[in-house]
């Protein structure tokens, strides 16, 4: 018993550690230019922050492209500094997985060196350049929304995605047969279940079309979830759902099947990234959920 919790303990703190470059199939790609007459800005800065901490950057080059990729799906901050210019910072620019997202950066001259930020929010344009798949995304908030606990579950709710009603929770999606479907976890193919805590879940993405090439020959859909990954700080919850009690031949609740479920989860911490100075930085390299 013991060997089994323990080989279940280090396969967890395994796939936490990896979460973040299995998951890397996401990034962030643009141009910054003169704000005023649309000329590109070769070799600025461009920086990628979450949750106050800087992720990646990049430099553009000589057209003021730039491209920083692999990123985990999330909610980031992107920053560009440029010499004579105003530095420029973009909030709420949320990535999901498989995706490249498209910024572009526009900013403005000045004759005075500037120290603050020109802050804006990001604006989701109409077609999204990036994107080329049929694509659901479900977020973390999302799901703690809804009713349900499982990302199959999740799944159902979908558009083009059937839910077989004979209590098996399989799938069709566009019609094919439930055992075309591929789940992923952290970018990796699952075989057999694909059932987490909904505490540990960061994101579900469903494709239902247009799939991407190193899907290979799917001919049904992906259900691809993404976990929160290693975390700064350590946290917990739990969680208790009960629709009744039963007490001998009677239940006595909300409905006469007297379910109850228990769920609770630790997240935090075990090795943290150093600098150069070797001195440890709040970006976590290896941690457990």
């Amino acid at each position: 018993m013991l060997r089994k919790l323990l080989s279940s303990f280090i396969l967890t703190v395994i796939i936490s550690s990896g979460a973040f470059a299995q998951a890397g199939q996401s990034g962030i790609q643009g141009k910054v230019i003169d704000k005023t007459t649309g000329e590109p800005l070769p070799f600025a800065n461009v920086i990628l922050e979450h949750n106050g901490v800087q992720t990646a950057g990049a430099q553009t080059d000589f057209d003021g492209n730039y491209v920083i990729k692999p990123i985990s799906p999330g909610t980031y901050t992107l920053k560009a500094i440029f010499m004579g210019y105003k530095p420029k910072q973009i909030n709420g620019i949320v990535i999901t997985s498989e995706e490249t997202k498209m910024v572009d950066v526009k900013m403005e001259s000045t004759a005075i060196e500037m120290e603050t930020f020109v802050v804006t929010d990001y604006e989701n344009p109409l077609i999204d350049k990036g994107k080329t798949a049929v694509t659901a995304v479900i977020s973390q908030e999302d799901f703690e929304n809804m009713a349900v606990r499982s990302a199959t579950a999740v799944a159902a709710q979908t558009a083009g995605v059937y839910a077989a009603d004979d209590g098996s929770g399989n799938l069709n999606i566009r019609g094919a047969r439930s055992d075309a479907n591929y789940y992923y976890i952290d970018g990796m193919k699952v075989q057999g279940t694909s059932n987490l805590p909904k505490s540990s879940i960061s994101e579900i993405s469903v494709i239902t079309g247009g799939l991407p090439a190193q899907y290979g020959d799917v001919t049904g859909g992906i259900i691809s979830i993404t976990t929160k990954g290693p975390s700064r700080t350590y946290f917990g919850a739990a969680e208790y759902i009960t629709s009744g009690y039963k007490f001998g031949n009677d239940v006595y609740g909300l409905d006469a099947f007297g379910y109850n479920g228990v769920e609770a989860s630790l997240s935090g911490p075990l090795l943290m990234k150093k600098d150069s100075n070797k001195k440890k930085t709040e970006v976590p390299l290896v941690g457990f959920f």
